[in-house]
Formats: C-alpha cells, structure tokens, sequence
C-alpha cells in the first residue's frame, strides 16, 4: 500500500496518492514514515489544515521519545563526568 501511495505521489497523482497514505495510516497508526508522507502529500495538494493536523497528531506520538532520548543523554553525559571524576 505504501508503495502505491509513494508511486501516485512521484507522478504528481494525488488523489490516488492521499486515497493511499490514508489506508496506511489507518492499518499503522505509530508509523512515522506512513504521517509524514500524509503530511507532505497534504502539504502539495495545499491542504494545509490537514497537514497541520496530521502533524500535530505526529509531535503527540514523538514527543515522550524525544524526552526518554535527551534524558538518556543527559545520564550518559553523567556517567562521562563521573567516569572522568574518578580518573583524576
């Protein structure tokens, strides 16, 4: 399904391909790849709004990633000062 949306979209057919990203949404809710195509095909047919929400609905599903992977950060730079720490 992912193949034929990406396909319509390359030869500028959008319809087929919006018909498409949105059956692929549908089966996979959590997949990034599947909204951000959306967005971006929302985004050529200058359907704005849509592509605001599907956008919107994409930083809700990222964003508690996003902090578990600064916080994992954060404590491995810890884990580096206190490494150093116990070198001096």
């Amino acid at each position: 399904m992912l193949f034929s949306c990406k396909n319509y979209y390359t030869v500028n057919k959008l319809g087929s391909a919006l018909k498409f990203a949105k059956m692929s949404v549908q089966l996979d809710t959590t997949n990034s790849e599947y909204k951000l195509l959306l967005a971006d095909i929302f985004i050529e047919a200058r359907e704005i709004d849509s592509a605001a929400v599907v956008l919107e609905k994409f930083w809700q599903l990222i964003q508690p990633m996003l902090v578990l992977i600064i916080n994992l950060l954060v404590f491995m730079k810890i884990a580096d000062l206190s490494r150093s720490y116990k070198n001096l």
